[in-house]
């Protein structure tokens, strides 16, 4: 459940169309669907000409970022997404998907082979590198011996 559900361009386009019914976050509801890229199909099932028509065009402050996105929606074509397209992009996903998961797979098992080869260059420390000195007895670490009284 860690993962965010996707979803889908209407569903994208109808929550920042509310946004601008609501007028909460008019602003970045507006850059959101100038991003978007979707058919027009969805953008007319989400009225979204209409709603920026009536809620937005007085709002001076929006007036340039709403020109923008009735210039967009002019400009989309008007054509709906065919089944056929559809399959096809979503094999491409699944290809792309399929071929990193192996690669990412092939990377694993070659790190667990290299980590599981013994190694055989084992060496012997030189201690004739190190100064050998007597430690000299301290006070502080004989332990102290019981009067009897």
């Amino acid at each position: 459940m860690d993962q965010k559900r996707k979803i889908s361009p209407l569903e994208y386009v109808q929550k920042y169309t509310e946004y601008l019914v609501r007028g909460y976050e008019q602003q970045y509801a507006i850059d959101r669907l100038l991003k978007v890229i979707c058919p027009y199909k969805i953008f007319e099932e989400s009225r979204t000409e209409q709603v920026l028509k009536k809620h937005c065009s007085q709002n001076l402050e929006l007036q340039y970022p709403v020109s923008l996105l009735i210039e967009k929606l002019n400009d989309l074509p008007d054509f709906a997404f065919k089944d056929d397209f559809v399959k096809i992009q979503q094999s491409k996903m699944d290809n792309s998907d399929q071929k990193k998961t192996n690669q990412l797979f092939t990377d694993v098992l070659k790190a667990v082979r290299s980590e599981t080869t013994p190694k055989t260059t084992t060496s012997r420390l030189d201690y004739s590198k190190f100064k050998i000195v007597k430690r000299s007895k301290s006070s502080s670490s004989l332990p102290t011996k019981p009067t009897g009284r």
